[in-house]
């Protein structure tokens, strides 16, 4: 499998995680769903390569993770993910 593809378990785990989200991952969601920030797309518990993250716009190569202490901001920028 090439590391782009999206295996099946990844999208049940991906399909689970969005089933049993927090209120902070639904109040997030709820801001970034439907373009409402800067006309970004961006999709939840979505597989990036091997990877399940919690929030990613693609267009501008910008992964959010949740973690205990609040939300963290990654770069796709140079990493070769897709």
């Amino acid at each position: 499998m090439d590391e782009g593809e999206i295996n099946i378990s990844s999208k049940f785990v991906a399909r689970k995680l969005r089933s049993n989200s927090t209120d902070a991952e639904l109040e997030l969601w709820s801001a970034l769903k439907n373009r409402q920030l800067k006309n970004s797309k961006f999709r939840r518990q979505a597989s990036i390569g091997k990877y399940i993250v919690d929030f990613v716009c693609l267009e501008k190569t910008l992964i959010i993770l949740q973690e205990r202490r609040g939300f963290n901001f990654l770069s796709l920028e140079g990493k070769g993910l897709r």
